[in-house]
């Protein structure tokens, strides 16, 4: 049988000047060319942000501290509104021991904090920490109810939780903000906290 002869492939001649272009169909509108009008303005990274603020609030906290220690006590530690809450109060499914945190007060030397607003973190939530078992950073969550389990996140900011319910379980109530009573500046605390807040949302 005869040997089919193979056409060698049309060169296509390239476009006139002014001409349409390959890539457009014949009669189409030539699309507008976009020319900036101004120099993009050239912005800081993220984390830049993110250090300074930390920096200014890291700032803003060891001036309130130097400001309350000089600062007297409003509550006495003796008296009944300073008392540390017993254990059993600790010992309770986290959903129970969150609302009954609203309005505890929190004490640092002569600082004294009322807690505003919780979070509770059940061992089969998601977001808690326990969810995985015990390790080396989540240990104290598996301990007994009241202590305290304090962990850096996104490697700017301290969280402060309370251990809940009996030991082993795994469960915490992270507490989210606290409103000034005594011991620090108000104008002082009141930025500081300002920014946290802001920084946690």
């Amino acid at each position: 049988p005869p040997v089919p002869q193979l056409k060698p492939p049309r060169r296509r001649s390239p476009p006139a000047a002014g001409g349409p272009s390959p890539m457009t169909t014949p009669g189409a509108a030539t699309p507008p060319s976009f020319k900036r009008s101004s120099p993009r303005k050239k912005q800081r990274p993220r984390s830049r942000l993110l250090a300074a603020d930390f920096a200014a609030g890291e700032a803003e906290a060891a001036r309130a501290l130097v400001a309350a220690r000089a600062t007297p006590p409003a509550v006495s530690p003796h008296s009944p509104v300073g008392a540390a809450l017993p254990r059993e109060f600790f010992e309770v499914d986290a959903l129970d021991l969150a609302p009954r945190l609203l309005g505890k007060l929190l004490r640092r030397d002569q600082v004294v904090l009322r807690i505003t607003e919780v979070e509770a973190y059940r061992p089969n939530d998601s977001a808690c920490h326990g969810r995985f078992g015990i390790t080396a950073r989540t240990a104290p969550v598996f301990g007994p109810g009241g202590h305290a389990y304090v962990y850096l996140c996104y490697g700017l900011h301290m969280m402060l939780n309370v251990v809940a319910d009996k030991e082993g379980v795994g469960a915490a109530v992270l507490i989210r903000a606290c409103a000034p009573v005594s011991g620090m500046h108000s104008s002082l605390t009141a930025r500081y906290l300002a920014f946290v807040h802001a920084q946690m949302y």
